[in-house]
């Protein structure tokens, strides 16, 4: 949280530190290859409100269902809080301590009018069974697929975890056990939370994805509940128990954040 606002995730100028490094990235969960560079990825983001009383919130590239409003009509319902992140092209996150490393692969996006934002970050790389961030950058596997995580609050609705693939050439199931695989309360990523609606690779190798989200509304909340009912549903979407299934997930930043005075993460 706290990431500053950029119209990039990784930034992807060309003298930049996250471009100049090599793109490790899986195929399948038991070893990666290192590239000598990494696409460019440009993301167009729609985000809806959805009836939180109806599990249906389907949409299809140019309209959606009667139980998710588009867009455009979405955009008096309050402001809304997108935030980004994701390993850098080599599979390596940046610290979580705050201001180390600050923005790195990370950022709050400003979203428009619309209720849409547009982003562009460098494909990120696979990360193993240290989640990125192992010390001095050392991982194992098995690796998963590459991914951005996306967090986003709107006022009136229920939070939502997901994570977007970058890549569509990840085989075989991911064996790191739940680690970031959040959704619309209580729902998982994969169910309703968010779709891609369009995947285009260009013949340069930039990679263009538009998403649509679905944020379901708080049944009695409307659009007045409360910061502190919205930091209390997010706390439980990252911090389902006191057990973390995988120890150097990067939930320990909010959900055990002592931990971070012994481990240098």
């Amino acid at each position: 949280p706290g990431a500053p606002i950029k119209t990039t995730i990784c930034d992807t100028s060309a003298d930049s530190s996250e471009r100049n490094t090599k793109h490790r990235v899986a195929r399948w969960p038991l070893t990666r290859r290192s590239y000598p560079s990494s696409p460019t990825i440009k993301i167009t983001g729609r985000i809806h409100s959805c009836d939180g009383s109806s599990s249906s919130s389907s949409t299809s590239s140019t309209s959606t269902t009667n139980t998710c409003a588009s867009s455009a009509d979405s955009s008096n319902n309050g402001p809304i809080t997108v935030e980004a992140w994701q390993a850098r092209p080599d599979g390596t996150y940046s610290s979580l301590r705050s201001g180390v490393e600050e923005g790195q692969c990370r950022a709050t996006i400003a979203v428009g009018s619309d209720s849409s934002f547009h982003v562009e970050t460098l494909a990120p790389g696979s990360v193993g069974m240290f989640s990125g961030i192992g010390p001095h950058g050392m991982d194992l596997p098995p690796y998963g697929p590459p991914v951005v995580n996306f967090f986003i609050r709107w006022q009136g609705h229920a939070p939502i975890l997901v994570n977007i693939p970058s890549s569509k050439s990840f085989y075989g199931p991911d064996l790191r056990g739940p680690v970031l695989v959040g959704g619309s309360g209580g729902s998982k990523n994969g169910d309703a939370s968010a779709q891609i609606t369009s995947w285009n690779a260009g013949k340069s190798g930039d990679i263009s994805i538009l998403i649509d989200f679905f944020l379901a509304t708080r049944p009695g909340d409307g659009a007045t509940s409360s910061d502190d009912d919205s930091t209390s549903l997010s706390n439980v979407l990252f911090c389902p128990s006191w057990f973390h299934v995988s120890f150097f997930a990067e939930p320990i930043a909010i959900c055990a954040p002592s931990l971070l005075d012994f481990f240098e993460l």
